[in-house]
């Protein structure tokens, strides 16, 4: 078994667990809280499962970086697509 351990601060809940689901051809994982870190349990993890996580850690965090960033200009053009349709119906 492989523990891995990977501070909360750097990473959301939600991140890491979307990282974990595309790693688990490369093993059989558990996640877990200790104190202010992500404890990550892998059984029988192969070679590739640390590197494969850390490239989905990095690709999901920019996602939700860019989420964040994007969220009031997402809003704007949904409510503006609304007010078109409504409007010519």
């Amino acid at each position: 078994m492989k523990t891995i351990f990977i501070s909360m601060k750097m990473y959301s809940e939600l991140t890491i667990r979307k990282s974990l689901y595309w790693c688990s051809p490369e093993g059989h994982w558990t996640l877990k809280t200790h104190e202010t870190e992500w404890l990550i349990e892998v059984q029988n993890p192969s070679d590739l499962f640390e590197p494969t996580l850390h490239r989905h850690l990095n690709d999901f965090h920019l996602r939700e970086q860019l989420d964040k960033k994007t969220l009031v200009k997402r809003q704007e053009i949904i409510e503006a697509a609304l007010n078109a349709v409504s409007s010519s119906v």
